[in-house]
């Protein structure tokens, strides 16, 4: 995780900075570009699961905390296909 936390990426055809970041329990990249504000997509784990299932959502927001941000899909971890 040393690594994941040091390693920064720059797109330069859409001019977009990928940061990322651990927080909370929380991974993923802080997205910026010049001129906007900044926007966060990044994984939370469940902590109450309604069906007794491990779930991890994935969320896009403008705050960095799901409360706030838009939970975008979520994956059933142990999930038998």
């Amino acid at each position: 995780m040393q690594q994941f936390r040091q390693q920064q990426t720059r797109d330069e055809s859409s001019e977009v900075t990928f940061t990322p970041f651990i927080k909370n329990g929380m991974v993923g990249y802080i997205c910026e570009r010049e001129g906007s504000e900044p926007e966060f997509l990044y994984f939370n784990p469940s902590d109450d699961s309604d069906d007794g299932q491990a779930n991890v959502f994935a969320y896009h927001g403008t705050s960095g905390h799901p409360m706030d941000d838009t939970p975008v899909c979520y994956f059933d971890v142990f999930k038998e296909d």
